[in-house]
């Protein structure tokens, strides 16, 4: 359901060139069924990834290390049918990685919303 009423929506509204999705749910990951740009789904190492790990490609992960130390380490995974997706988003992330954490948006995103609801449940009171 996500993906359908959240994610292809999205997918089709896109404008401009797009070199890579990432995701950081790899249910996600279903919207590259419906795309021609690689997607891959991001994760701290250490971190499980959820409980739909069953659609990614086996021995398909890669790890992108902060050569500054300024982030864990990051593990991209991508779709079982596409699994080069993961070459290709390697090739891309790890000159990234150099100046940013490519997960940091994520977790801004992630505060922001739990500051949302608790103003929510807060407005309920």
């Amino acid at each position: 359901m996500l993906v359908e009423v959240m994610g292809k929506p999205l997918l089709d509204a896109l404008q401009g060139p797009i070199d890579l999705f990432i995701v950081d749910n790899p249910i996600l990951l279903n919207l590259r069924l419906d795309s021609e740009r690689p997607f891959v789904f991001a994760r701290r190492q250490g971190d499980s990834g959820g409980e739909n790990r069953s659609i990614l490609g086996e021995g398909s992960a890669k790890l992108i290390n902060s050569p500054t130390g300024g982030f864990d380490t990051v593990v991209v995974e991508a779709f079982h049918e596409f699994a080069d997706d993961t070459k290709e988003a390697y090739s891309l992330l790890e000159e990234a990685a150099r100046n940013l954490d490519v997960l940091e948006p994520f977790d801004r995103l992630q505060k922001a919303l739990a500051k949302v609801h608790e103003a929510k449940e807060a407005e309920r009171d």
